[in-house]
C-alpha cells in the first residue's frame, strides 16, 4: 500500500512539472548534470571517441540547441562583414556559431568556469566582451524605438524581434526575443514613471471600445502591459509632454526615499503614448470620465 502511495505521489509530481507554467520549463532544459563542468560530458558535444580523446565535434548549433533551444542573444550562422573577429574566436565554416563566443571549460582546465563560459572570461561591464569584435563607437547605445519603416531600414527591429512580424500582429505573435511581459524591462528594469506599478498586470474591467480597442493592446486575459499605453513604434511622432520629469521625480522618490531628487524643468521627453494623454484621452479609455 505504501509503495502504491509513493508511486502515485511521483506521478503527481511529474504531471506538475509537465503542466504548470514556469515549473521545469526554463529556457535551458535541465537534462541532468551540465556537460560543461564534468569530465564525462564529452558525448553531449562530441561524437563517440576513445577514453583518451573525444570524437569529432558535432554540428555546434544542433548540439547547443539540444539544451538551450531558446538561446537567442546574438545571430549565428552569419559570416562576419566589416567586423574583425579575433583569431582566438573560432568560426564554423566561416560563420558565427555558439562556440565563437563560448568555450566549454571541461575541455581545458585553463578556461574560465564562470557561467556563461565566455571565451576569454566574463568582463565587466559585459559590453566589453562585445567590443572584442565590434567597434565601441558602432555600438553606442541608442533607442530602438523608431517608426516602423525607419527601424526596418536601420536594423533596429532586431533589438526586440527575432524576425520582422506581420503587420498588425499582437505582441504575443510578433516574434519577440523575450516574453512580451519582460521585453520592456530588459532595458527599463524599474517602474519608470508614477502609476506603472499599479497598472502593469491589472485587468481592464470593462471591454475597450472604438478607437481605444484598436490603439491599446492588452494581454490574452485583458492585462495591462507597458505596450498597452505606449506605442513603441512612434518615437518622435507623438505629442510631447512636460509632466514626464515630474513623474520621473515621483518614481525616484519611491525607489530612493531618503534621497530628495533635483527636479529639472523644460526637458521634454517623448513617452510614445498610444493615445493622446495631455487631454486625458488615454486615461478615459479605461477610467471613463476620470480615474
Amino acid at each position: 500500500m505504501r509503495l502504491r502511495a509513493l508511486s502515485l505521489l511521483a506521478a503527481i509530481l511529474v504531471a506538475l512539472v509537465l503542466v504548470l507554467p514556469g515549473v521545469g520549463s526554463a529556457k535551458t532544459l535541465r537534462l541532468g548534470k551540465s556537460p560543461h563542468t564534468t569530465a564525462d560530458g564529452c558525448p553531449a558535444c562530441h561524437e563517440a571517441g576513445t577514453k583518451s580523446a573525444p570524437g569529432a565535434v558535432k554540428p555546434i548549433e544542433v548540439a547547443c540547441k539540444q539544451c538551450h533551444p531558446d538561446a537567442d542573444m546574438h545571430p549565428i550562422g552569419l559570416k562576419p562583414v566589416d567586423v574583425k573577429v579575433p583569431d582566438s574566436f573560432p568560426l564554423e565554416g566561416g560563420a558565427l556559431s555558439c562556440a565563437t563566443c563560448h568555450e566549454n571549460p571541461s575541455c581545458d582546465a585553463k578556461r574560465s568556469t564562470a557561467v556563461p563560459y565566455m571565451r576569454g572570461g566574463n568582463p565587466e561591464p559585459k559590453s566589453d566582451f562585445c567590443y572584442r569584435c565590434h567597434e565601441p563607437s558602432s555600438k553606442a547605445r541608442k533607442s530602438p524605438h523608431e517608426p516602423t519603416e525607419t527601424a526596418r531600414a536601420s536594423g533596429a527591429c532586431g533589438a526586440c524581434h527575432s524576425s520582422i512580424p506581420m503587420a498588425g500582429s499582437s505582441p504575443y505573435e510578433s516574434s519577440l526575443r523575450l516574453d512580451p511581459r519582460l521585453i520592456c524591462t530588459t532595458c527599463h528594469p524599474d517602474a519608470v514613471h508614477a502609476g506603472a506599478q499599479e497598472h502593469i498586470g491589472a485587468k481592464v474591467k470593462t471591454p475597450l471600445k472604438g478607437a481605444a480597442a484598436k490603439a491599446l493592446a492588452l494581454g490574452p486575459n485583458g492585462q495591462i502591459n507597458c505596450w498597452t499605453c505606449h506605442d513603441v513604434h512612434t518615437f518622435g511622432q507623438t505629442q510631447r509632454t512636460a509632466p514626464t520629469d515630474l513623474a520621473a521625480s515621483i518614481q525616484h522618490s519611491r525607489v530612493n526615499p531618503d534621497d530628495v531628487p533635483t527636479v529639472t524643468t523644460g526637458a521634454k521627453k517623448d513617452p510614445m503614448w498610444a493615445m493622446p494623454a495631455n487631454d486625458g484621452t488615454l486615461c478615459r479609455a479605461c477610467h471613463g470620465d476620470g480615474p
